[in-house]
């Protein structure tokens, strides 16, 4: 195992025998031997390790892990990790804490494993849709959806990331099937599980398939795990594009987008990850979905006209954060609904160049007798109590 930090690497090395413990080695940076003039490597077995010490990094603060030696002539060694990254310091010390083995991390994140089953050679008639959610390496229960299901299945994926394998035949076999019931496709990313085990250098007979033709029958349960195995020195799995991959979209119109099969060919040296560029806020950061959706106050008026209802935002709510708006709903006796589903009782439409595919979902559903309440920013404001101008955050309150 190698961890990077900013001024070293560190290395552990098995043992070579069993009855030998593994090897702890600290090698400098080339800009830390300069600057400091150290030793450009330390080496001790892990027995030597005492105490740690980890003070995790955040998205904006460095961090370390300090580790104390039980003999030798360095006592102490620190390690350095810059902003973000909060999991290989905590690989580390978990590594050093123990005999040298690696804990197995699985990616963070959510995404679901798709696996569709038709029989039909023109890949638009389904018969059944496997759906399992995988979240911080959890999998969840499977869920079946037959072909007249097909639009709780659009309410499942709402607007997760969604991998199949092959992702071009499932995605094509849905997206298909989808246009012909005049459905609004899920809105999340597409992702390919066969290129993730091609581009890990996973070794299979399924990978050598040809991924334009139908797949051998596979479940959402063996799609997740096959995921999970290709991606795990990944950080987080709904960052595809930091490891090459850039992932598709259901376009709407029978077709899919841009799933990028294979960013890598086997034998070929990964691409060099993008340098991220701090900036303001773009068009799209402004009307992103929030992670965590806040509870609802059990104990709010019902006098309020948020009260009982299942809420979702669609569109850009600037200068307000929708993470405060959602904290601010959810304490006046509103629930959170990140996508609109059959629960939906109320869609808030903010500002936005087109109709958004939130709104069309809800549009189609009021069509079909769903009562759907549709607010503009401006009701929700006034059902709020609040005017254009943001006040003080509900997420920023101290906790007294």
């Amino acid at each position: 195992m190698e961890v990077q930090g900013l001024d070293a690497t560190v290395t552990i090395l098995p043992p070579e025998h069993a009855d030998e413990p593994a090897m702890v080695q600290v090698t400098a940076s080339t800009m830390a031997q300069a600057l400091w003039h150290t030793t450009d490597t330390v080496s001790f077995p892990v027995t030597e390790v005492g105490d740690i010490s980890v003070t995790e990094p955040t998205n904006w603060l460095e961090g370390s892990v300090t580790l104390q030696r039980r003999s030798g002539t360095v006592h102490a060694l620190t390690v350095r990790f810059a902003p973000g990254q909060a999991d290989a310091a905590r690989v580390l010390a978990a590594a050093l804490a123990g005999d040298g083995t690696v804990p197995e991390q699985p990616p963070r994140g959510t995404f679901i494993a798709v696996a569709v089953s038709s029989d039909d050679p023109d890949w638009t008639v389904i018969k059944s849709v496997e759906a399992v959610q995988v979240t911080d390496g959890e999998v969840g229960e499977v869920t079946q959806f037959t072909a007249a299901q097909l639009e709780d299945f659009c309410d499942f994926a709402g607007e997760n990331l969604l991998i199949a394998d092959p992702a071009f035949y499932h995605f094509s076999v849905l997206a298909r099937a989808m246009a012909a019931a005049k459905m609004t496709p899920p809105s999340g990313p597409l992702l390919c599980a066969m290129a993730m085990a091609r581009h890990a250098g996973a070794d299979s007979a399924h990978l050598s398939a040809d991924q334009t033709a139908a797949p051998p029958p596979s479940t959402a349960t063996e799609v997740a795990a096959r995921v999970l195995a290709a991606a795990s020195r990944w950080e987080r799995i709904d960052t595809p594009t930091e490891y090459g991959f850039q992932p598709g979209r259901f376009v709407g119109d029978g077709t899919i987008h841009h799933v990028q099969w294979a960013p890598v060919a086997p034998g070929e040296a990964e691409p060099p990850r993008p340098q991220v560029t701090k900036s303001r806020p773009g068009r799209w950061e402004s009307v992103s979905t929030p992670d965590e959706i806040p509870e609802t106050n059990p104990h709010a008026d019902p006098a309020s006209p948020l009260y009982g209802h299942s809420v979702t935002l669609t569109g850009d709510f600037s200068p307000w954060e929708k993470g405060d708006l959602w904290a601010r709903i959810a304490a006046a006796g509103g629930a959170i609904g990140k996508n609109v589903t059959k629960k939906t009782t109320l869609l808030v439409i903010g500002a936005w160049a087109t109709i958004t595919s939130k709104e069309k979902r809800a549009r189609q559903l009021i069509a079909d007798g769903q009562p759907i309440t549709l607010w503009t920013m401006n009701q929700l404001l006034e059902a709020l109590g609040l005017d254009g101008s943001p006040q003080p955050s509900l997420l920023d309150q101290p906790p007294f």
